[in-house]
């Protein structure tokens, strides 16, 4: 198996495995990754892959339902409350959707690509369950629920409208409701993993700026004390191997608090 092909099937899987509760069958890698699975070192390699992605990979539909009843239960009692009670608001919410069978969802799907803006909405209504499915999976990870489900309905109808230039209306309804379910899932997900990604550099940030008011706060009573005087910036720069204007940066996140640590007013 070439490199790009790898790749691709390891972020089919992923894909495959969010909309499953976090969670592939063994004979799903065997048939991604063919004779790759077979290899057990090769094996071993993706099964360790999954696991650090938290995805849990199971042989059979009985361990599959075992899996996902302690999943469930996990989840009852690992989630935010807030979280939770907004899944089940949101959830009470969608049960005035009445689902469409398959077939019927694909119908309405071939039509909206054709430009049927009524069978769009519907459409849209029939994947909204999918987002709050897809949005669980990144509870905890930063951003909360309502924003997460939020998000994955933003970008599902985002897909919704443009499908048109994505899903190919000629193909047998089972297959165009999988290219859609697909389509709709990847859009979802990649908005989900840019909201988490996007959450966690700002979260990166304001740790980093807490370190560096924390260091200067420590560094200019320390010094202070040491030298018997307020200090300049200059001196804590040289101090700390913070530069000036980090420095100043920092005087204005301590506001009147910036007195106690003694900085001299002209550096203000």
């Amino acid at each position: 198996m070439e490199q790009k092909e790898f790749e691709a099937g390891l972020q089919k899987a992923l894909d495959l495995a969010r909309r499953n509760h976090n969670t592939l069958q063994l004979s799903q890698i065997e048939e991604i990754f063919g004779d790759v699975a077979g290899d057990e070192k090769h094996r071993e390699i993706l099964l360790a892959y999954f696991k650090a992605k938290e995805v849990t990979v199971y042989s059979g539909e009985d361990e599959k339902d075992e899996i996902l009843a302690a999943k469930a239960v996990e989840e009852e009692f690992s989630f935010d409350p807030a979280d939770r009670d907004y899944i089940k608001q949101y959830r009470e919410e969608l049960e005035a959707i009445v689902p469409l069978s398959k077939d019927a969802l694909g119908i309405r799907i071939r039509d909206a690509v054709a430009g049927d803006k009524a069978a769009g909405g519907q459409v849209l209504e029939q994947f909204l369950p999918m987002a709050a499915d897809l949005a669980r999976t990144y509870a905890g990870q930063g951003p909360c629920m309502e924003d997460l489900i939020g998000e994955a309905n933003l970008a599902l109808t985002e897909a919704v409208l443009s499908m048109e230039s994505y899903l190919d209306e000629t193909l047998p309804i089972e297959e165009l409701h999988s290219q859609a379910e697909s389509f709709f899932g990847t859009r979802m997900m990649d908005a989900l993993e840019e909201m988490v990604r996007g959450h966690m550099s700002v979260k990166e940030e304001d740790e980093k700026m807490a370190d560096m008011v924390n260091q200067v706060a420590e560094a200019a009573t320390s010094l202070s004390e040491e030298l018997g005087r307020k200090v300049t910036v200059s001196e804590l720069s040289e101090n700390t191997g913070i530069d000036n204007e980090s420095i100043r940066t920092v005087m204005q996140i301590l506001g009147k608090e910036k007195g106690a640590i003694d900085i001299q007013p002209e550096d203000e």
